[in-house]
């Protein structure tokens, strides 16, 4: 994966809010009192005008239902004429007056009792005006605070060239923990604590429902992270029914040290991973997306071929690059010399079923389809030329099996040269080699016929499985064939429907 390295910009996260508190038994003439109780006036102490560094709908200015608590007690808003500051009010009269040292927080929910330190939440919540989830506090005698953000923000910008819509962002790194609980260390920066119990190892800005992104420019998505040494950052966003992941690493052996009360502006790519654009329907109730290529082998671990037309070439078998596999419940059997699961039977599960699913490249939930999911793909979803093909030769692939997500509007042609496939891969077809067989070590009938595991046992023979077969001239997606075969296996994952 291509080296991503984070730009630290001189911006500040900045947020509307600030506040300051007194004790009441020993008032001075920095005091604000009124017959409600003490009355907090906050300001914001960002450094840096928030609208040259970030956009003009951020918000900078109190607003009356903004909320901070005092020692654990809830204040709300009653912004002045220069809404840059506000006066702070109980919002609750029944609450007892906080004593001094005051330590205040912005938003409300995340100070514990009185102290300088709480919980940094797991999950944010999007806000169409700014980012109004970056954590601020301010400490004080008086009730005059001055609020600073404690924590960095991440302003992930997301077009809809890349993503229509999006309904949440979850940031993780491998080596630090993004939420949990935390001290004010300092008097500006939340550093999390070694609380086990309360530590998180992401943190989520869930969009409610979905937010559309907006082209050319992009969407912006704030989200507060601590400021401290990560060795990486990955980026997981979840769209209506796909999921997208974008890794972020520098140079080896270099840290990525984010600092509080700065902005990290990151435009979302994601990873090419492994799954391609197209969904199709495999029962009434499911979809899925395929993989990229056909399984293989490589000597030590599962991959995923390269392109959809790749698989393993020459008449014998080659333990660094296994691309047919024997039907068995463990993967070490599968992919055998000889295959030697000899207590074979009904109860069996493939070794990448549904019910045993596998993980490849990030991509988690892969598996290979059902007879029935594959009858359904084939034959109850629709036949015809707007379905699926066999016989279609892809680039020098011949005898391809090529297959039509839903709602596809083209016509499968006969052949395709490199330039006609890209567009067609982009528009969602899927494309099964004629990957031949093995049986032993010897591989027979590749670039003329096709056959693909299902994950269903035959339940009236033993030693047998169901498969899809085509060729040039015909597709059948459930026939059963000895469990000692070497077939090819392509994977999917289930999407929302």
């Amino acid at each position: 994966k291509a080296m991503k390295k984070i730009f630290v910009y001189a911006a500040v996260a900045a947020l509307a809010m600030s506040a300051v508190s007194c004790q009441k038994e020993s008032l001075n003439e920095d005091v604000n009192i009124s017959n409600d109780g003490l009355v907090f006036t906050a300001s914001i102490d960002c450094g840096m005008d928030t609208k040259t560094t970030l956009t003009s709908e951020n918000k900078v200015n109190w607003e009356a239902t903004d909320e901070i608590t005092v020692n654990g007690v809830v204040y709300t808003a009653a912004p002045k004429s220069d809404a840059t500051k506000a006066d702070f009010t109980k919002k609750n009269s029944g609450d007892a007056e906080p004593e001094a040292t005051f330590n205040a927080f912005y938003p409300t929910g995340i100070q514990t009792g009185a102290t300088a330190g709480g919980i940094l939440p797991d999950v944010q919540t999007y806000d169409a005006e700014g980012i109004t989830n970056v954590p601020m506090f301010a400490t004080s005698e008086t009730t005059s605070l001055s609020f600073k953000n404690i924590c960095a923000v991440l302003a992930v910008t997301v077009k809809s060239a890349d993503i229509g819509s999006v309904k949440s962002i979850k940031v993780s790194s491998s080596n630090c923990a993004l939420s949990g609980a935390f001290t004010v260390s300092d008097g500006q920066t939340a550093t999390l604590t070694s609380d086990a119990k309360t530590a998180k190892a992401a943190v989520t800005l869930n969009c409610g429902e979905s937010v559309v992104t907006t082209a050319p420019e992009g969407t912006i998505f704030y989200i507060a992270i601590p400021a401290q040494t990560y060795q990486d950052l990955k980026i997981e966003l979840s769209s209506d029914g796909s999921s997208y992941t974008m890794a972020m690493t520098t140079k080896k052996g270099a840290d990525i040290n984010v600092e509080v009360n700065k902005v990290y502006p990151i435009t979302f790519k994601a990873d090419a991973g492994v799954l391609l654009p197209g969904k199709f329907s495999v029962s009434s109730e499911k979809q899925v997306q395929f993989t990229k290529g056909n399984l293989y082998w490589d000597g030590s671990a599962f991959k995923i071929e390269e392109n959809q037309t790749d698989y393993p070439t020459g008449s014998t078998w080659s333990t660094s690059h296994v691309g047919h596999f024997y039907w068995s419940k463990t993967a070490t059997v599968a992919n055998a010399e000889k295959y030697s699961d000899i207590e074979a039977s009904t109860e069996d599960k493939f070794f990448c079923g549904e019910a045993n699913p596998t993980t490849i490249g990030g991509q988690s939930g892969l598996y290979a389809l059902s007879s029935a999911e594959w009858t359904h793909l084939l034959s109850t979803r629709g036949t015809g030329d707007s379905y699926f093909k066999f016989g279609v030769t892809v680039g020098t692939a011949a005898n391809c099996l090529v297959i039509a997500p839903d709602g596809y509007s083209g016509t499968i042609v006969s052949s395709y040269d490199a330039t006609t496939w890209a567009t067609a891969e982009a528009s969602g077809l899927v494309c099964l080699p004629a990957a031949g067989y093995r049986i032993g070590s010897s591989v027979d009938d590749a670039g003329s016929y096709g056959s693909y595991w299902s994950a269903t046992p035959n339940e009236s023979n033993e030693g047998s499985a169901y498969d899809l077969d085509f060729d040039g001239s015909s597709v059948s997606p459930a026939v059963s064939y000895y469990r000692g075969y070497g077939y090819s296996v392509r994977l999917v994952c289930s999407v929302s429907k």
